[in-house]
């Protein structure tokens, strides 16, 4: 592989990387909720403007691709040109030594009358066969070259597309990103600070519950999102109208999941899985 292969693969490692911290931080954002709705709104707007950047930065090195892979079209066409010129001189060098050699079996019936004409064209037969062997060798040079150059256009035109599927990646991550916080801005959902007596989880938690049995719920956040025993999680449901369920205190955590104990906000109002849960929250109630 050519130093300039290398360095667009280099440069492909950087972009996957790239691609997967930022579906890691998209991911994030979905999943936490911030400290009030102005922060969220501010946050939007701020994430907003970094995927613009994004985009632009990635728009710039498409567009740099797409110049490189004219630039390697260009040589390609000029060393294929170089390739036809060679060969024709190479025929015409051909044409011209089996002329000399019919030349020289006429001339040979007379040896001793032309012998010194014969050495002279030997002579010139062997200056035509080195300069034969020497454009033989330059072809091949050139159809290296040409194997390589072409390698190289199909390289760029893999790496131009697959910049391409980065690309619109990145613009429908940032719509469908602006479509769930206009969501959220529509049903009027946004976190307060709550009461230091529920004990909330030290980060801004969300999760779901996965299983009720009685008076217990597993949830799907656990020690690895901030969730520790005693913490008291809101319970709340967006659909088919948002309610206010009442509290889940956790009585054990394991990394990924927790269990806890339901306090129901009234008797009618159940808790089923399904339902989210979210570190002091209101809205909707």
């Amino acid at each position: 592989m050519t130093a300039f292969g290398k360095i667009l693969v280099f440069l492909n490692l950087i972009f996957a990387i790239g691609t997967g911290a930022l579906i890691g931080a998209v991911y994030v954002t979905r999943t936490n909720w911030r400290v009030n709705f102005e922060q969220v709104q501010a946050a939007r707007q701020a994430d907003i403007g970094s995927k613009d950047i994004e985009i632009q930065t990635e728009q710039a090195k498409y567009h740099e691709l797409e110049r490189q892979f004219a630039t390697r079209r260009t040589d390609l066409d000029k060393a294929q040109a170089e390739l036809n010129t060679l060969r024709t001189q190479r025929d015409q060098a051909q044409a011209q030594l089996e002329s000399q050699k019919r030349t020289n079996d006429q001339e040979s019936q007379n040896v001793q009358a032309v012998t010194q004409e014969i050495e002279r064209r030997r002579a010139e037969v062997k200056q035509l066969q080195d300069v034969l062997a020497d454009r033989d060798v330059r072809i091949r040079d050139l159809e290296q070259k040409l194997t390589r150059t072409r390698d190289e256009a199909v390289t760029a035109a893999l790496n131009y597309k697959s910049l391409k599927e980065r690309f619109d990646t990145v613009l429908g991550q940032n719509e469908e990103m602006s479509r769930k916080l206009a969501l959220v801005e529509r049903r009027g959902i946004r976190i307060d600070e709550g009461s230091t007596a529920r004990r909330p989880p030290s980060e801004n938690v969300r999760g779901t519950i996965k299983a009720v049995d009685g008076n217990l719920a597993t949830v799907s956040v656990g020690t690895d999102s901030g969730v520790n025993k005693d913490n008291v999680l809101q319970v709340f449901r967006l659909t088919p109208k948002e309610e206010y369920l009442g509290e889940l205190q956790i009585i054990s955590a394991t990394p990924f999941e927790a269990v806890g104990r339901i306090k129901p906000a009234s008797g009618r109002r159940q808790i089923k899985p399904g339902d989210e849960v979210a570190s002091n929250i209101t809205g909707g109630r």
